[in-house]
């Protein structure tokens, strides 16, 4: 991976042209990634709020799918921050999984974070599963899904 020089911004480090080696691009946005949910966790708050900056500026077509991956991230703090990121992307292929940590997070935050993602995607799929959790055994899932229903239907 070339080295990123002090004044590159880490939109532009994610621009940079790659060698074309198969999996080369893929390799860079993991490592990435990594190095993003790792200052994530930082004590320091403003290597935190660097790491959302810079979460929010990581682009490519294979993103979405290395983020996916990340939801299983330990930290809960960690999950809700990509939960964000995709739904900032607002990607179609990306409602499964955030349907899936809707179901099936332990930490109802990260729930929450992906009930307001799963609204802003919106769509058929998006729709199903904010259905299914107004039925939530949790009152704040029941309720905030219940919110988020009509802004989801808006978008279909």
């Amino acid at each position: 991976m070339p080295k990123k020089m002090p004044h590159e911004t880490p939109r532009e480090k994610g621009n940079q042209k790659h060698s074309g080696r198969p999996g080369e691009r893929s390799a860079n946005v993991s490592e990435e990634l990594k190095r993003i949910t790792g200052e994530l966790e930082n004590t320091d708050p403003y290597a935190r709020e660097k790491a959302k900056a810079d979460l929010i500026h990581l682009r490519g077509p294979e993103v979405a799918q290395e983020l996916i991956r990340a939801l299983n991230h330990p930290n809960p703090e960690v999950r809700i921050e990509i939960v964000r990121k995709l739904g900032v992307m607002e990607d179609p292929q990306t409602v499964n999984a955030l349907a899936r940590i809707l179901e099936e997070d332990s930490d109802v935050r990260v729930r929450a974070a992906a009930i307001g993602t799963l609204g802003n995607i919106g769509g058929p799929e998006a729709v199903s599963a904010l259905e299914k959790a107004q039925n939530d055994s949790n009152r704040q899932i029941r309720e905030e899904a219940g919110w988020t229903l009509g802004q989801a239907k808006r978008k279909q």
